[in-house]
C-alpha cells in the first residue's frame, strides 16, 4: 500500500478512509434557507436569492432561487463575475440584459451565458418572476 501511494500521490488514508468527500452530499429543507437582497445598500433591490446548496463545501457551483420583482426598463443594475451563469425561468417574466441586448425570458425558459460579461435582469410581469440561477465561477477561465 505505501507503494501505491507514493506512486498515485495520495496518502494512506485514501485506502483506509471513507470515499465519501467531505461535503460533496448535503441536504438543506425549504425552512433551513434565508431569502437576502442582492445588494442591501439599495433601497429597492434588483433581486433577491437564496442559496440553494449552501451547506456544501468546495463546490465547483453555485445555485440560487432568485425572486426578481417588477421593475422598469434601465432600473436593473447590471454586474459581471467569472465564470458562466445558466438561469431557469420558474414563474412569471424576466428580463435579461446581455451585452446591450435584453432577451425576454417566460416560465420554461433558460439561459445560458458568459458572466464575465456585463449583465442584469429585471421582472417584467406584475407578479415577481421566479428563476433558479446556477453559477460556476471556475469555467471559463
Amino acid at each position: 500500500l505505501a507503494r501505491l501511494s507514493m506512486v498515485f500521490d495520495v496518502g494512506m488514508e485514501y485506502f483506509f478512509g471513507s470515499r465519501r468527500k467531505e461535503g460533496m452530499f448535503e441536504i438543506v429543507r425549504q425552512d433551513e434557507r434565508m431569502k437576502f437582497p442582492n445588494r442591501p445598500e439599495l433601497e429597492k433591490p434588483n433581486f433577491f436569492f437564496e442559496v440553494l446548496a449552501f451547506k456544501a463545501t468546495n463546490k465547483p457551483l453555485e445555485a440560487y432561487l432568485a425572486e426578481f420583482p417588477q421593475a422598469k426598463e434601465g432600473e436593473a443594475t447590471a454586474h459581471l463575475h467569472p465564470g458562466a451563469e445558466l438561469l431557469y425561468v420558474m414563474a412569471g417574466t424576466l428580463a435579461v440584459q446581455y451585452q446591450d441586448e435584453e432577451h425576454e425570458l417566460h416560465a420554461g425558459d433558460c439561459c445560458y451565458f458568459d458572466s464575465s460579461e456585463l449583465h442584469s435582469y429585471r421582472g417584467v410581469s406584475e407578479e415577481p418572476a421566479k428563476a433558479m440561477v446556477v453559477s460556476a465561477p471556475m469555467l471559463l477561465r
